[in-house]
């Protein structure tokens, strides 16, 4: 089932009556290379305040790959005392009323090498979830540009005045006077949840305790189906053989693939 959310900054002042009916919250952390939101703390206390889960975005200024590098490592730097359970978002928007990006030499090429330094700095580096955000009319010059990065990303679809979004994303913003509003159709906190969780080392080594899956030794004996319920010592290890010792006593080859820790 999706979620019904709203995205918000500094420019909405103080926004704890949207923040308590809503069922996210994407919070302005910054913009630029660098300024923080005026209203990021407020509004992180506020989410907290009520249990809402939430996300951040940061509207680029970067012309190039060094300066998004630059700008995604204060980012993520300045929101990890916060933690998150939706995503970081990219906001790639060029409709800053002034006009800057487009004077300052900024194309849809060097967006696309923006998109890949937030991609290797969040994803890679802070191993958490990234989110790109613009319009139909962006995605598609950045798409002209480079359609493999652009979709390897996951996006949040500025499009207002239509009943559902015209291509997939896994965020939508629907509305945006007087308040952005957004639908989430992915369960983000449980992606992001599986994201962070620690991996597991599953190579069994000498000093291992483990079962055998099937109750058959190394050399396809049948054994009695209780062995499956034990945990053995691993004392010795050989290629694919495994020697491990018995609870009572005893030992017993093992094929590395039919035993598990």
């Amino acid at each position: 089932m999706s979620k019904k959310g709203i995205d918000i900054s500094e420019h909405n002042g103080n926004a704890e009556a949207a923040i308590k009916t809503a069922d996210f919250v994407m919070i302005r952390s910054s913009w630029g290379h660098f300024a923080i939101d005026k209203k990021l703390e407020d509004n992180v206390k506020l989410c907290k305040k009520h249990g809402k889960p939430y996300g951040f975005y940061h509207f680029s200024y970067a012309r190039n790959y060094k300066e998004a590098k630059d700008e995604a490592h204060k980012c993520m730097n300045l929101i990890s005392r916060y933690g998150n359970t939706y995503p970081i978002a990219l906001d790639l928007e060029w409709d800053d009323g002034a006009n800057w990006k487009k004077n300052n030499g900024i194309t849809y090429q060097s967006e696309m090498e923006v998109l890949k330094a937030w991609k290797e700095v969040v994803e890679q580096e802070c191993k958490t979830y990234l989110l790109l955000y613009c319009n139909r009319s962006f995605y598609n010059q950045l798409k002209a540009v480079n359609e493999a990065r652009l979709k390897s990303v996951d996006l949040w679809l500025a499009e207002w005045g239509v009943s559902k979004p015209s291509i997939p994303c896994g965020m939508w913003q629907y509305r945006g006077d007087p308040l952005d509003l957004d639908e989430a159709y992915y369960d983000y906190p449980t992606l992001l949840s599986q994201l962070h969780k620690p991996a597991v080392d599953d190579t069994i080594k000498v000093g291992d305790k483990v079962s055998p899956i099937k109750a058959v030794n190394y050399n396809g004996i049948k054994l009695i189906d209780e062995v499956r319920s034990m945990r053995l010592s691993v004392i010795e290890i050989s290629g694919n053989r495994v020697v491990v010792s018995y609870p009572a006593g005893g030992t017993e080859a093992f094929a590395m693939s039919n035993l598990k820790k």
